[in-house]
């Protein structure tokens, strides 16, 4: 009974060593997992809805505008894809609520070879006139994107995106584009998978200043 009891404290013992071990091991991947999770540029596909609410807009009385965004991202070996469709809610006092989707944007940004705890890349961007209601811009846009990601510490990550467009064709009767949008990420990790997040957006209209 002595020996019988013995050998199940020993085997206790070793099955609690393991335990510790197993999750020691287990936070390290945590910790790396959920610091990759916020990184744009890692290679996973990734599946996004992203609710934007835009209160006010410079120069324009009024208006106020809602962006339900739908993003697919897709690792294609060193190349990264992303492609945006937005459900967008526009209204001003004076009309009715507007509900459409507006200007669909996809961009491949190439992964540059980078060191630990630093991810960054460029490539092309095209956006299609895929807005209804004229709640896109109407016009067919290309330019740039670029990306770049530091992600060194398991407490803070931040980045940035910034992409510049250019309208080449569409209608005619509306204004041409050539636009400038500067995001900036920024992750605090709480810890046990909470963490804050910031993705603030400029955009910089350089046609009209």
């Amino acid at each position: 009974m002595n020996k019988m009891l013995k050998i199940c404290q020993i085997t206790s013992f070793l099955l609690f060593c393991f335990s510790i071990n197993l999750m020691a091991q287990q936070h390290e991947l945590d910790a790396e997992t959920l610091k990759q999770a916020n990184n744009p540029l890692s290679p996973k596909k990734a599946f996004n809805v992203h609710n934007y609410v835009m209160p006010s807009f410079y120069g324009v009385e009024d208006l106020t505008m809602n962006q339900l965004m739908f993003r697919y991202a897709q690792p294609v070996g060193r190349v990264f894809l992303r492609a945006t469709m937005p459900f967008v809610t526009q209204s001003l006092p004076a009309s009715q609520q507007t509900t459409g989707f507006g200007d669909f944007s996809v961009f491949a940004i190439y992964k540059l070879p980078s060191q630990k705890g630093l991810s960054y890349g460029v490539g092309p961007l095209l956006i299609a006139p895929t807005g209804s209601h004229n709640l896109g811009q109407g016009k067919w846009q290309t330019g740039l994107s670029a990306m770049a990601f530091f992600s060194k510490s398991h407490v803070i990550q931040f980045g940035t995106l910034l992409q510049w467009q250019t309208s080449f064709a569409g209608d005619d009767d509306r204004a041409d584009i050539s636009l400038l949008t500067p995001q900036i990420f920024f992750m605090w990790q709480l810890g046990g998978g909470t963490y804050l997040r910031s993705t603030g957006i400029w955009s910089f209209d350089l046609n009209r200043g």
